[in-house]
């Protein structure tokens, strides 16, 4: 009896290879600063401003302490610091360190503006000490502090402001726009030198070349700063009323020609944007919104939109678009259920399906269920890692290919268009020969193996290394076809995105041979619409698949 569920995978993972930490040099952040300044200076120097190009001069000519204080503060969320509170074994002379860059205007020293700042840059028990209040104390924080923003005398803003030394970091938009030439995104930062160098995280080292660069123009890079701004802004304000809500939409950068980054990044923001209209009731704006998105499910929101204002014209035309020239799959399915609702329902596909009783546990459902079927044979909780972690191994050099404008940062764990419809079309060549690797009887199995053994550990967007080191993969190699495999992964690079998920919980491996996905539905819980078409597909295809509706035994 054999069950591996995904705690167990995780622990597989953490133990897969024993890897030694390598110890790193004390200045290691300097270093990879200098890393990011140093690359993008050769390779997108004529896409920088003179500000940008002063403030590298001016750091270069910093001294090592200097340097060392600067890359420190200048990653920290605060911009505004009080000497007496910085301490690091490695800037032995932090006041000195401070001094050298004011001179160099990387800092000043000056106090902050407001009551508000300063009082952040202490903690509670210091201002009591130096603000004594009278009447009864707040106990928290927050109180105390609201009290003192509120109530605060001139005098008492000259206390905080004298207690200490200050420095105010300057030069945050400049490394701003060196990591996003660097990274090609603000999501990544300085630690993942850190990471890798430490071996928790391990990248395919993809070519670089003078053209493997993503931003091309100033004007480019200024609409991704201008992304990254405006999505900023929307998250943390949250705006709950619509004059906000429209400077923010206002302040949005223009799609432009070619840019399927850019495209991607503003039809998320552009989506979110549109359902808080909705939400607070301006349609009109919402449909704006959705009408300049080119990606799911911008058009399926706008029909939702146009019905619920009584355009149904206008909606069936939309979806009539919708169905003969459907953006994936779940835009398809969508617009058939609406233009023949009482048709489709009739023809819709319905999975097979078997009810389990079990006595009640405080397991997981799928957990319950894998040892359930782990009785006859062999049971494992995959859910959407089995199928992907075999397909990221067979084509693990067609993912990592140096298409152009696809890999453009050491620490890229994807290409930048893994998640597109477009990742197949340009390794249409490359994977019309891997597919017809599968006319043999041994090639696939050979190639699944043998990249296991050289790539492990290594991060693949597909792949899952503690399901790939575990029993699951020799016993789906052994009883899977080839030939499902290859149907299946013929789905899933159709659209990244979308078809690497919606996979059943469970693969079954049965001791009188062969194989069963089983998708694992609790009281009630139902098939998702990704979940659907996949069976949907299994059906088509001959692969053995059925829905299990899991119910609890009555307690007697």
């Amino acid at each position: 009896m054999v069950v591996i569920d995904s705690e167990a995978e995780v622990s597989a993972l953490q133990h897969s290879r024993d890897r030694a930490e390598t110890a790193l040099p004390d200045d290691y952040y300097v270093q990879a600063f200098k890393v990011v300044l140093d690359t993008v200076m050769a390779g997108s120097a004529d896409l920088l401003r003179p500000a940008e190009l002063e403030w590298v001069d001016r750091f270069a000519g910093l001294s090592d302490g200097a340097r060392r204080l600067y890359v420190r503060l200048i990653q920290r969320r605060a911009t505004t610091f009080r000497l007496g509170r910085l301490t690091y074994e490695d800037i032995p002379d932090i006041a000195g360190a401070a001094a050298e860059l004011v001179r160099a205007d990387l800092a000043n020293d000056q106090a902050p503006d407001t009551m508000e700042a300063l009082v952040s840059a202490f903690t509670l028990a210091e201002l009591d000490a130096l603000l004594p209040l009278a009447g009864p104390r707040a106990r928290r924080r927050a109180q105390r502090v609201a009290r003192l923003v509120k109530d605060h005398k001139a005098e008492d803003r000259d206390a905080l402001a004298t207690a200490d030394h200050w420095l105010s970091i300057h030069g945050y938009e400049h490394f701003v726009v060196f990591r996003l030439c660097f990274f090609g995104n603000l999501r990544q930062d300085l630690s993942e030198f850190v990471t890798t160098a430490l071996g928790n995280n391990r990248y395919v080292e993809v070519p670089q070349s003078a053209n493997s660069r993503y931003f091309q123009s100033r004007s480019q890079l200024d609409a991704h700063l201008r992304y990254y701004e405006c999505d900023f802004l929307f998250e943390q304000a949250l705006p709950q009323d619509l004059d906000t809500l429209r400077q923010h939409v206002d302040a949005l950068p223009q799609h432009r020609e070619g840019d399927q980054l850019l495209a991607r990044r503003l039809d998320r923001l552009g989506i979110a944007m549109a359902c808080a209209f909705e939400r607070l009731g301006d349609d009109a704006e919402a449909e704006k919104l959705y009408l300049n998105c080119h990606h799911a499910p911008a058009r399926e929101r706008r029909v939702r939109l146009l019905q619920r204002n009584d355009r149904h014209d206008e909606a069936r035309t939309l979806l009539t678009m919708m169905h003969e020239a459907p953006a994936c799959e779940a835009e398809r399915d969508f617009a058939a259920r609406h233009l023949n609702p009482r048709q489709r329902e009739s023809k819709a596909f319905r999975p097979r399906s078997t009810t389990l009783v079990l006595p009640e546990t405080d397991t997981r459902v799928e957990s319950a269920a894998a040892r359930y079927f782990a009785r006859r044979g062999s049971c494992h909780w995959v859910e959407n890692r089995l199928f992907s972690t075999v397909l990221g191994l067979w084509i693990w050099d067609i993912v990592f290919m140096p298409v152009r404008g696809a890999f453009f940062n050491p620490f890229q764990s994807a290409p930048a268009d893994f998640r597109e419809r477009g990742f197949r079309r340009a390794r249409a060549d490359a994977l019309k020969q891997r597919f017809a690797e599968l006319d043999d009887a041994t090639a696939f199995e050979q190639r699944v193996r043998s990249t296991l053994r050289q790539q492990i550990g290594i991060s693949n967007p597909l792949v899952s290394w503690g399901l790939a080191d575990s029993p699951v993969l020799d016993s789906a190699l052994e009883r899977i076809p080839r030939l499902a495999f290859g149907a299946v992964f013929d789905r899933m690079l159709d659209d990244p995105g979308e078809h690497t998920t919606g996979f059943p919980d469970l693969v079954h491996f049965p001791e009188e041979g062969g194989y069963e996905l089983i998708e694992i539905k609790g009281p009630g819980d139902a098939l998702q619409a990704n979940q659907r078409r996949w069976f949907r597909y299994f059906d088509e295809h001959g692969l053995p698949a059925r829905v299990v509706k899991l119910r609890w035994a009555a307690k007697t």
